[in-house]
This record gives C-alpha cells, structure tokens and sequence, in this order.
C-alpha cells in the first residue's frame, strides 16, 4: 500500500452483473461464502428476531407458529457459513425447509459433535 494511485479509466461494464444487486446479495450471502441459491424457511424463536431483521432486512415476513416462535421465508445462499449462523442461536433458529437443506444442517452439526466411544 505504498504506492496507492487513483485510476483514470472508468470500469469496464460486464454483462453478467449489469442487475447485480449488493443488497439483495448481503442478505443471501454468509461472509461471503457463496452457494446455491434456494428459499428456507426457518423456525424462528421471539428472541432472535432481531437477528432475522439484522440479517434480511426490515422487510421480512413473519408468520405467528405460537407465542414463543414465528415462521420466515428468506432466500439464503447455502452454505457452511450459513449453517453456522444457524447455530449461533443454539436451537433458537433452526430450517424447517426444505428438507434437503435441513438434512445437510444436521449433517453440518452431526461432524462438529465427536462420536462416543465406549
């Protein structure tokens, strides 16, 4: 960073992100780590909406499962970053859907908990 140097040339338009959206993208994305784009939903404890909000914007849907618990729809870029967000909440936020993605999440945890030997 010794020699920063302003360039003169504008950038160069690519095709492949002319409707790119960096906001729709931060709420997908989990540090970064892209993977497929798919809709969850997830069970949601009242204490971790604030997470919800914090994560996919204002703009999220609720749906009132009981007193304690809400259900959201968002799209999510799954990945192991996300999995792990999942888990931040311990039990609090949890993927009732699809059943592919929440089969891949309790894999996810299954390989961080050591087997028991006897």
């Amino acid at each position: 960073m010794e020699k920063v140097e302003i360039e003169q040339s504008g950038i160069t338009p690519v095709k492949a992100y002319e409707n790119f959206n960096i906001h729709s993208y931060k709420r997908q994305a989990f540090s970064m780590f892209a993977g497929e784009l798919k809709e969850i939903t997830l069970l949601v404890d009242k204490t971790c909406i604030d997470a919800i909000f914090d994560k996919f914007g204002e703009q999220t849907h609720f749906i009132t499962v009981d007193a304690n618990a809400y259900r959201v729809r968002v799209q999510v870029q799954v990945s192991p970053t996300f999995f792990a967000w999942c888990l931040t909440s311990c039990g609090k936020i949890k993927i009732a859907a699809p059943n592919d993605v929440a089969a891949k999440y309790e894999e996810y945890v299954n390989t961080a908990i050591p087997k028991k030997t006897e």
